[in-house]
C-alpha cells in the first residue's frame, strides 16, 4: 500500500495514506531500536569489564606506588640515622643500658 500511494484530492484518502505511513514508520523505528539495543548491549558490558579492570589496575598501581615511597623514606631515614640503629635496652629498675 505504501509502495505505490495515490494521493488524491480527497482528504480522507489523504489522511488514511499519512495514518498509515506512521503505523509503518513507529514499526520500523522500533524493529531498528530493538536491533540496536541487542547490538549494542555486548559492547557496553565489555566498555564496564574494561572500566573496571582499568580502575582495579589503578588502585594496585596506586598502591605499589605508596608502599615504595614508604619504604624508600624509610631506607634514607636508616642511611641518615648517626650511629647503629638500637633500641636501647630498658631494665626492670627503670634504668637505660
Amino acid at each position: 500500500m505504501l509502495d505505490n500511494p495515490q494521493v488524491g484530492s480527497e482528504p480522507e484518502k489523504m489522511s488514511q495514506i499519512l495514518n498509515e505511513f506512521k503505523r509503518h514508520t513507529t514499526a520500523e523505528l522500533a524493529v531498528i531500536h530493538s536491533r540496536l539495543t541487542w547490538m549494542l548491549m555486548p559492547a557496553f558490558f565489555i566498555l564496564l569489564v574494561v572500566l573496571g579492570l582499568s580502575v582495579f589496575t589503578w588502585i594496585s598501581v596506586n598502591e605499589i606506588q605508596n608502599q615504595l615511597k614508604i619504604t624508600t623514606q624509610s631506607i634514607d631515614g636508616l642511611r641518615k640515622a648517626k650511629g647503629p640503629a638500637v633500641v636501647p635496652e630498658v631494665k626492670k629498675d627503670g634504668n637505660v643500658d
